[in-house]
């Protein structure tokens, strides 16, 4: 019984990958003409940012960042992508395998506590 709880431990540990346990959000595009007059939404082609400062802070706050596409000559080509940026103090402290990690650690210890007072419990009845 012990092998087959420490087995299932050790297989949570493994598997726990943030990477695949979370979703990650597409990049966006960001459209930039900077002749272009009029309203802007920068996600649309027809109404795009006149600057690469406001496309790139759009990228910025974009959970997956943001490929900024820049007219040249009548047509747009992509010219850099932008990761997405983070404030501080959010966000979990610990990276999923590591918290994974210290749960597992932190169960093992609890079954061997329980397992000791079980013993002696046995041995005070006898």
């Amino acid at each position: 019984m012990k092998r087959l709880i420490l087995l299932v431990v050790l297989l949570m540990v493994l598997f726990a990958d943030a990477n695949r346990a979370l979703a990650f959000d597409a990049p966006i595009l960001i459209y930039v003409d900077t002749a272009y007059v009029g309203p802007e939404v920068g996600t649309d082609p027809t109404k795009p940012f006149d600057t690469m400062t406001q496309a790139i802070a759009m990228a910025q706050s974009s959970k997956g960042g943001g490929l900024i596409m820049v007219k040249i000559n009548g047509e747009y080509k992509p010219d850099r992508f932008v990761n997405s940026v983070t404030s501080g103090n959010t966000g979990i402290p610990l990276s999923g395998p590591a918290l994974y990690g210290l749960l597992a650690i932190l169960s093992v210890l609890v079954i061997l506590v329980g397992w000791q007072l079980q013993r002696r419990s046995r041995r005070l009845q006898h």
